[in-house]
């Protein structure tokens, strides 16, 4: 074991926070340029995937914003909606633009891609101040969030966003110790739930950072409360939709870690959801001394390996994670999502692509084999991270 650590560590050392080897000093400003080229450059390879056509949830998207715009209760008027309140207040502005154009769906279409490319570049911007240029730089150029951004315009970034902002108003706050900043990082947390539901484990991580069991209290409850409350005013006509599409709501339940990596043994005695349960707390314990952004971008990955069920559109939430806490399983996990979504039939599939790939990528008789080699490889990743993460508080505490 001693050896495959040392192999997949490649004689990295871990520097005084976590990561390598995106993190270093701010760019200048001779470096505008490339951040200009990064920006045109993501830009434009969004739009192309966009251009390559789009999928069911689009036209969920295009459902859900009818029923807004006519003033309907969502939540009782289609099954097609399986999140909080946010994203379809955002998909009626959206219509309200697009439907100014001779064809108002095409419009539609490029304007949400629009709309989440400037929140990937949102997230990038995060990052370049945290991490450095080389973090954001290649978070943006990265052609899984390419493509997951501009075909299927997924919009867990959003939620990331939000909860990312949420995590840099928290480290201000526990470094000039305001109380007002903390709290608003704490609602931002919120807001980020109320998007979607992505980060609803992630308080459970930061109260456990804290010193006082009152901020332990408040961080566990205000986030869900906000998430609660804002089912409220939709609740009295759409319960059954909300309890049904949304708190019922099951994707993919191919589990693929459950599935292909937990020995047969353990399959029988621990179901996919007690394997998350279990991981988020064990991950969330062993890096509670994280910083609060560090704490979001690791959460991202564990909930994608453990979740009881994975699809195309998750494979972009550990993106920025898998380029701030870069190595070989992430890099590889990278490349291979890449292909698989481009070859993919049910993805962009570009003719002949699938041809020259391996079967294990692109044909159907494998049904979810693809999610297992992709799993495997960002939970390789996540093991190094939590190796390089150990070895970082052994040589903290010897310092001391």
């Amino acid at each position: 074991m001693h050896l495959i650590v040392r192999f997949l560590l490649a004689g990295r050392t871990p520097n005084v926070s976590l990561g390598w080897p995106f993190r270093h000093s701010p760019p200048g400003s001779n470096a505008m340029y490339l951040i200009a080229l990064i920006v045109v450059f993501g830009t434009a390879a969004r739009l192309l995937a966009a251009s390559a056509g789009h999928n069911y949830d689009m036209e969920s998207y295009w459902i859900v914003a009818g029923h807004a715009d006519a003033g309907d209760n969502v939540y009782a008027s289609t099954h097609r909606y399986n999140y909080a309140p946010a994203w379809f207040m955002v998909l009626d502005v959206v219509k309200d633009v697009a439907d100014r154009f001779s064809d108002p769906f095409l419009a539609f279409r490029y304007l949400i891609a629009l709309l989440l490319t400037a929140v990937d570049i949102a997230i990038a911007s995060m990052l370049l101040r945290r991490f450095g240029l080389l973090a954001a730089g290649v978070f943006f150029a990265n052609p899984v969030s390419i493509l997951i951004t501009g075909y299927h315009s997924q919009f867990d970034n959003l939620a990331i966003a939000v909860g990312l902002a949420g995590m840099l108003l928290l480290e201000r706050a526990e470094r000039q110790g305001s109380d007002r900043a903390w709290l608003a990082g704490v609602a931002v947390l919120g807001v980020s739930l109320v998007v979607k539901h992505l980060l609803l484990v992630l308080p459970l991580w930061i109260a456990l950072r804290q010193r006082s069991v009152g901020r332990a209290a408040l961080v566990l409850i205000l986030p869900v409360a906000m998430l609660s409350a804002s089912f409220v005013p939709f609740a009295a006509d759409g319960w059954s939709g909300i309890a049904g599409n949304v708190i019922g709501y099951r994707s993919a339940e191919n589990a693929p870690f459950h599935t292909w990596l937990l020995p047969p043994l353990l399959q029988r005695h621990v179901s996919p959801t007690m394997l998350l349960a279990g991981a988020v707390l064990l991950v969330g314990w062993l890096v509670r001394r994280r910083s609060p952004v560090e704490h979001v971008l690791l959460y991202c990955v564990t909930v994608t390996v453990f979740a009881p069920g994975v699809y195309w559109q998750y494979l972009a939430i550990p993106a920025a994670a898998s380029v701030v806490f870069f190595n070989s399983g992430y890099l590889l996990y990278i490349g291979i999502a890449t292909l698989f979504l481009l070859a993919s039939p049910v993805n962009v599939g570009i003719p002949g692509l699938a041809d020259l790939l391996p079967g294990f990528l692109v044909r159907a008789e494998t049904g979810n084999l693809p999610y297992g080699y992709l799993i495997a490889l960002l939970a390789t990743g996540l093991f190094i991270t939590l190796v390089e993460n150990h070895l970082l508080d052994l040589r903290i505490r010897r310092s001391r």
